[in-house]
């Protein structure tokens, strides 16, 4: 509706995203340094595997276009890919998993290793919905369209 700079808008987004984030953190007394240093190293490891899988599929699977060369292309990646879909990735699939887990973290189920597997269950249907609900606000999305990132979500999730 701004009718904004495709990259002007991206970082509106990341800021946005990054304000809430923070402000829930602190809101709900989770300690951030905590959350970031957990299983940091896997997480990267396994970030990095399904970025480059999801990538593959997409060249493999979407028609090519004109784009960007030389640094144009470096800073594309490193602002549109890695900047925006961080920020996308916390806010469709971190935040939703963390805020479910935050949710029950002092309840009984939560000390069952079965109550566990529950709430995790009920995180990545979360992340599912929240993901969802974030794509239907695109018109291009309101079609079969939808399967794609619902599809990469849940592989990523798995």
């Amino acid at each position: 509706m701004l009718q904004l700079p495709r990259d002007v808008y991206y970082g509106v987004y990341i800021a946005a995203v990054l304000v809430f984030f923070v402000l829930w953190v602190r809101a709900n007394g989770q300690r951030l340094a905590v959350m970031v240093r957990r299983r940091w190293r896997l997480a990267a490891v396994l970030g990095v595997v399904f970025a480059l899988l999801l990538g593959l599929v997409v060249v493999g699977t979407e028609p090519s276009t004109t784009g960007p060369q030389g640094l144009a292309l470096a800073w594309a990646l490193l602002w549109r890919g890695v900047a925006y879909g961080a920020a996308d990735g916390l806010l469709l699939s971190a935040f939703p998993i963390l805020a479910v887990f935050a949710a029950a973290e002092d309840t009984p189920i939560r000390r069952r290793r079965s109550g566990t597997a529950l709430i995790g269950a009920a995180a990545l249907l979360a992340s599912l919905v929240m993901t969802t609900v974030y794509h239907l606000g695109y018109r291009d999305f309101r079609s079969a369209l939808l399967a794609r990132p619902e599809v990469s979500d849940g592989l990523c999730k798995t």
